[in-house]
């Protein structure tokens, strides 16, 4: 759907507002990347991809290189860690949305934090913090509270110069400038879905805790806790990792208080992938601390359950590879059964699919494709369940019929993928209309429609 925008936006000065399709949001400097990438591949998807990829890649080395300093141990622990969240990386890294670099940006701000408890510089740490700051959306909280933490840190040791304050002031400044266009260009996206709105405090926390156990897999994440409450007590002396820990600890409270007042925004695992790079690093610190000391019979668990996770994410990606969403599989369904009396009706979230292909496939582009969503004017204030009501008002009685389906998994047996499959189920069903699954590949599908 991101890609849609950038398809349609030719101006780069237009990202500073709210992108105008599909009630979409990322941070503007990431738009631009994404922008200019295309413009000189030619839109090519791939392209966007493999680079993106790249630079997530990348701005790994730095870590590798300080964790290879630190200890062979400690090198071995990181790379085992990271296949151990290769799934994740792997398919947000090449996303062509922000969350890689919202995963860059966290990285950026916990290399500030190590760099300022081995220099003693809170110049070169607001530095990092300040490129950090416009990667991403989220990450605004980790960035803030590790630059509270930092500029507390000195003043208890007085340590504060003059360059320091001056430094300071103008960090606020540009977090807060940050801010408001974050709340700008997400207004649209936010306040005109009440998906986003907070559903009482049960709800909130389940809702929380499932995205936490869905970004981390459930493994992954009692590793993370573990870890993080070594870093918090399993340290005499007050360290990097224990520093990581209290902010990455405070971090969580944050979110979770935010989130039940219905200040962020979180319901699907993707808002959390930011918070991995903080496991990812303290995870490797406190591994590798255990095993360095003795070999418990803990860590002896530990370090098989790792390898263990990176052999099974590794022939994962092997048998199954990283797509997330079968749209090609989808378009040679089309392509396959594009007849002239077939008609093709599209899920209010398939457009943006169409949309971007028709922009390079002359045979999409020719098939005429009903649904709403298609218009700007329909994308901004139609609600999902409304959109496919509305969508099955294009059913020809006279014509074969099929509803298309992308970016949902019909079989979903829990959560909003389920709920949405229901809706249109129902609305079927509402609409006299008789179905059969004609094809479904991985979070797409194609109904065969008729009357009852």
């Amino acid at each position: 759907m991101l890609l849609s925008n950038i398809i349609y936006i030719t101006d780069f000065w237009d990202y500073l507002s709210p992108l105008p399709l599909y009630m979409q949001a990322q941070p503007v400097i990431v738009s631009w990347f994404h922008e200019s990438i295309a413009y000189f591949t030619g839109m090519n998807f791939t392209h966007l991809r493999i680079i993106t990829l790249l630079v997530s890649i990348l701005s790994l080395f730095p870590f590798y290189f300080h964790f290879k300093e630190k200890s062979e141990i400690s090198n071995i622990i990181f790379l085992l860690l990271l296949g151990a969240i290769v799934t994740k990386y792997g398919y947000y890294s090449t996303e062509l949305k922000q969350y890689a670099f919202e995963f860059i940006s966290t990285l950026l701000a916990i290399y500030a934090i190590i760099s300022f408890f081995k220099s003693k510089s809170l110049n070169r740490s607001c530095l990092l913090l300040a490129i950090a700051t416009p990667l991403g959306i989220s990450n605004i909280i980790p960035i803030t509270i590790i630059f509270s933490y930092i500029v507390l840190t000195s003043a208890l040791n007085k340590d504060i110069k003059k360059s320091d304050i001056f430094v300071s002031i103008f960090f606020i400044l540009w977090v807060f400038v940050n801010y408001i266009l974050i709340s700008h260009i997400t207004d649209s996206q936010i306040n005109n879905n009440s998906v986003y709105q907070s559903k009482g405090l049960i709800d909130d926390l389940s809702v929380l805790f499932s995205s936490f156990i869905g970004i981390y897999g459930q493994y992954f994440y009692y590793i993370s806790v573990f870890c993080t409450f070594y870093g918090l007590i399993g340290y005499k002396n007050k360290d990097t990792n224990f520093h990581l820990s209290v902010i990455f600890t405070f971090t969580i409270c944050i979110v979770t208080i935010l989130k039940v007042i219905g200040l962020f925004p979180v319901i699907y695992p993707r808002h959390l992938y930011w918070l991995l790079p903080f496991s990812l690093i303290i995870n490797t610190y406190s591994i590798s601390n255990i095993l360095r000391n003795k070999f418990s019979l803990f860590s002896i668990v530990t370090f098989v359950m790792l390898l263990t996770l990176f052999i099974q994410n590794t022939q994962k990606i092997m048998k199954n590879g990283l797509e997330h969403t079968s749209n090609k599989k989808l378009i040679s369904f089309i392509k396959d059964n594009n007849i002239s009396n077939n008609n093709f009706i599209l899920y209010p979230h398939s457009s943006s699919v169409i949309y971007y292909y028709s922009s390079f496939d002359n045979e999409i582009r020719d098939i005429d494709f009903k649904g709403v969503y298609l218009q700007k004017s329909e994308m901004d204030k139609l609600d999902i369940k409304d959109g496919i009501n509305k969508s099955l008002s294009y059913y020809e009685p006279n014509k074969s019929n099929y509803y298309v389906i992308s970016h949902l998994n019909v079989n979903a047996k829990h959560g909003l993928a389920n709920k949405r499959s229901k809706m249109i189920l129902k609305a079927f069903k509402d609409h006299n209309i008789n179905y059969k699954l004609a094809f479904r590949s991985i979070n797409v599908a194609v109904y065969k429609l008729d009357h009852l």
